[in-house]
């Protein structure tokens, strides 16, 4: 049988459809890449969408796979930020501890005290996100100068001593983090956390270091945390602050 050239002007639009085109016989060469750029742009993607992928475990099939099924390779998610450049009585972040997460990462960036010789402390807000738990505080911490150490502790206190004797002034900050473990449990003994501070200290004795670690003893409705406030045993306080909550366990 006589092959016949079809010139390029004897097929008509649309005249070869999916029929007439063999199978596997699309290949790249012949994909534009206006296939992808020249379609409808979608900024927010929900569970049911779906993504086209080569499966490597069936020899390179082409199957689809479902935003829901496909890990969040995110470890922390911002759940609250603070940024204060006006010195004011406190740091607040209300709300930022949901039952969307066991645990807790916070950043303290460039905190600074108003006045020389500070202590800067963290209370708990419970219930309604506004009220501060002034009790059932338990921590310990070491303070370590370039030349000496220093410590404290409490037991039922109201509040939870992070530094001492901070150096007020341009260029003196406060900068750390702490994780916080179980914010919302009304189980005796599971909030607790531990947090790792630097800081330049007004007593002469130069940078410290601070480290600790705090629980939290319940007492009835007040024993479940939603957000937290930092601020200085005298004088204002400004400063950045960031919380993070951190992925939970498969």
């Amino acid at each position: 049988m006589s092959k016949t050239t079809i010139p390029r002007g004897g097929i008509t639009a649309d005249a070869i459809d999916a029929t007439l085109i063999a199978d596997d016989a699309v290949s790249e060469e012949h994909i534009d890449t206006t296939a992808i750029t020249a379609n409808t742009e979608k900024s927010t993607l929900v569970d049911a969408d779906k993504f086209l992928i080569s499966d490597s475990a069936a020899s390179g099939a082409l199957k689809y796979v479902q935003k829901s099924n496909v890990s969040s390779a995110a470890i922390l998610t911002q759940v609250g930020a603070l940024e204060v450049t006006s010195s004011q009585g406190a740091l607040s972040i209300p709300s930022c501890f949901t039952s969307t997460y066991l645990k807790y990462f916070i950043l303290f960036d460039r905190i600074q005290v108003d006045s020389n010789g500070a202590d800067f402390r963290m209370q708990w807000h419970y219930g309604d996100s506004s009220s501060n738990d002034s009790q059932y505080h338990h921590y310990s911490a070491l303070h370590r100068y370039p030349s000496t150490t220093d410590a404290w502790s409490a037991v039922n206190a109201g509040e939870v001593k992070l530094g001492q004797a901070q150096k007020s002034g341009a260029g003196n900050f406060i900068n750390g983090f702490m994780y916080m473990y179980h914010p919302l449990s009304t189980t005796d003994g599971t909030t607790n956390g531990v947090w790792h501070m630097q800081n330049n200290s007004n007593n002469g004795a130069g940078s410290a270091v601070t480290v600790g670690s705090f629980g939290t003893g319940d007492s009835g409705s007040n024993s479940a945390y939603t957000g937290f406030q930092l601020y200085a045993s005298t004088g204002d306080i400004k400063g950045n602050i960031t919380v993070y909550g951190i992925k939970n366990s498969s």
